[in-house]
């Protein structure tokens, strides 16, 4: 795995494990959604921007976390035809596909 990649994956990592420790204080009324900040547009916008950029740049996870969030609308809208353009771009990077993205592109 390069450099870039473990510091992607350990940034993505980092952001789920928060929101997991939130989402559990949220269940135990430690804290409620309201004190959660969540990303604006021109965030979304920008994240995906530098995703494409790292994608373009041949970073397979990259390509996966871009193809994934135009399939869900994350900082676009959503676009299940071009999603399933860059999960294959990703998959010829060397990412393997999980099981989940393939039922949904071929079931």
């Amino acid at each position: 795995m390069k450099r870039d990649s473990l510091g992607f994956a350990a940034a993505t990592a980092a952001v789920l494990a928060a929101t997991a420790v939130v989402a559990v204080a949220v269940a135990r009324g430690a804290a409620s959604p309201t004190h959660v900040r969540l990303p604006d547009d021109a965030e979304l916008a920008a994240q995906l921007r530098f995703l494409a950029r790292r994608s373009l740049q041949g970073d397979a996870e990259a390509t996966f976390e871009f193809a994934r969030r135009v399939e869900l609308g994350i900082g676009t809208e959503p676009d299940p035809e071009e999603a399933a353009y860059w999960y294959g771009v990703a998959e010829e990077q060397g990412y393997t596909l999980p099981d989940a993205v393939l039922r949904r592109l071929f079931l």
